[in-house]
């Protein structure tokens, strides 16, 4: 009796949790775009004894029916690819974990029905730096990386070169992200974390945020970058 007793409050909670979820999107309607809210949960505190934390989302668009959302944290410690190659969205491992082991552990049936598939151009880069490399062809994601462009059009993101501060790009990673390999910066805290856009010269190279919030490109399979999902879901 005691676990069934249990297992019907842990039903409960979790229709509450969808329900505040969804009138949450609800009440976006007429906020700014810089607002906050919680949707899905994933390992954060770095003590999964205590089970998954509720992610907080950046609302960084909203359009009244559908909402784009990017993690207010860096969440997980991963390489873009993991071998020394030339790989494009299409193929990276960061794509794969986002919308493989991501999107399944991280919503419940009843959220992953409000998460919208995107279609993804994928140009090269080399409008944003100058000089670039191809990107790929486009995809459909349920959860995606920004691209450079679409950095530059919702946070003024430039190349360090034009701009090496940028309060709008910057990110923490979680305690569990730093505990999985994430640089953390010793003072701020803050981290690296991956776009979806090619980067420069070298095929193997990817445009990466870094701590003070300025583009430039790494090496694909480097340690220490993480992931900052985004997703377009609809309102209710």
């Amino acid at each position: 009796m005691k676990n069934l007793f249990f297992k019907r409050l842990l039903a409960a909670a979790l229709v509450c949790t969808t329900a505040f979820s969804m009138n949450a999107f609800a009440a976006q309607k007429k906020s700014s775009a810089s607002s906050t809210m919680l949707f899905g949960r994933f390992e954060q505190d770095g003590n999964p004894a205590n089970g998954a934390e509720p992610i907080e989302w950046i609302v960084v668009a909203n359009d009244g029916t559908k909402a784009m959302l990017m993690s207010k944290n860096i969440l997980e410690c991963l390489p873009y690819l993991h071998d020394y190659a030339n790989v494009p969205w299409e193929s990276s491992d960061l794509r794969s974990w986002m919308n493989g082991t991501f999107y399944a552990s991280a919503f419940n049936d009843a959220e992953k029905a409000m998460i919208l598939d995107t279609n993804n151009s994928n140009p090269d880069s080399s409008a944003f730096f100058g000089v670039g490399l191809p990107g790929g062809n486009p995809t459909t994601d349920k959860v995606f990386a920004l691209s450079v462009y679409e950095a530059q059009q919702l946070f003024g993101a430039a190349p360090e070169a034009v701009q090496d501060w940028n309060e709008k790009m910057q990110a923490k990673p979680t305690a569990y992200a730093t505990m999985r390999g994430c640089w953390t910066h010793p003072r701020s805290g803050r981290g690296f974390w991956w776009l979806r856009s090619a980067g420069t010269s070298y095929g193997n190279w990817v445009a990466t945020v870094q701590d003070h919030g300025g583009v430039i490109a790494h090496v694909g399979n480097r340690a220490g970058e993480g992931a900052r999902p985004v997703m377009w879901v609809k309102m209710q």
